[in-house]
């Protein structure tokens, strides 16, 4: 499993550690004039960071290194650089850790970062994928349309129970008007009574189909009405809704280091 950007950075600082001659937990003593400096602009950092102002946060943390070298400012030098896009400065500053701190217990983990930064500028400079959720002031995303799938449905069965209660009524229409001459020829014989009866039968049973038909035909319209006004959004076809990340993982923050 990949370390989170901020455990990164601080292993990176631990594991100089022999190579720096010691460790000073917390902010710098008060004798270290640009060591409190430093520290309180990498400060500044990482609220820059975490409000996504990116830019403001690499020129904090490469002010930061320039007051005093730790390998903490060095690398979120690299990450907010990365995360704001300019993959110059990102690999610029990767290769300054790595170059000033060769024994690093995390050299690799960094060189993978530099590697998958190099093929975020090759594959597109200009356009790379964003690498965290950024919103410019006063953009706004538009709604997800409706999902109205449901009321075209059934509204698509009631209109097909409409046709086959219309083709039932006129079948039904059909046999009441046979009926009708029919009986108009009283008296009937055996035969033609049987006949008679028959088309009442027919006219019932039809009858009945086309009242079913139209009664489906009624509630799918209202079915698809109700489902129409009160549709949800649809689901996004990517799934995934949040921009796509290069990397995961905390921004920096709540941890600092200094030697």
């Amino acid at each position: 499993m990949k370390s989170s950007p901020i455990a990164l950075a601080a292993a990176v600082a631990l594991a100089l550690v022999t190579a720096r001659g010691g460790v000073h937990a917390g902010p710098p003593s008060s004798d270290q004039a640009p060591s409190l400096r430093a520290f309180a602009r990498f400060g500044e950092g990482e609220q820059l960071f975490k409000a996504g102002r990116f830019d403001d946060a690499a020129t904090a943390f490469e002010e930061a290194w320039g007051l005093f070298a730790d390998p903490a400012y060095c690398f979120n030098a690299g990450w907010a650089n990365e995360k704001a896009r300019h993959w110059d400065r990102a690999i610029a500053w990767y290769t300054k850790l790595l170059a000033t701190y060769p024994e690093s217990a995390n050299r690799g983990e960094v060189e993978a970062r530099l590697a998958t930064v190099r093929r975020l500028k090759t594959s597109d400079p200009k356009l790379g994928p964003k690498l965290g959720p950024e919103v410019g002031p006063g953009v706004a995303t538009p709604p997800a349309a409706p999902n109205r799938t449901g009321s075209w449905v059934a509204w698509g069965i009631g209109g097909a129970a409409l046709v086959t209660g219309a083709v039932l009524g006129g079948v039904a229409l059909g046999r009441y008007d046979d009926a009708r001459a029919l009986a108009a020829r009283s008296p009937l014989d055996d035969a033609d009574w049987r006949r008679f009866k028959g088309l009442q039968s027919d006219v019932r049973g039809f009858s009945a189909g086309a009242d079913i038909g139209f009664g489906l035909a009624l509630a799918g319209a209202i079915v698809g009405t109700v489902l129409w006004l009160t549709a949800d959004p649809a689901d996004d076809a990517g799934g995934d809704a949040t921009p796509p990340s290069g990397r995961s993982g905390p921004s920096p923050g709540g941890v600092s280091w200094s030697f």
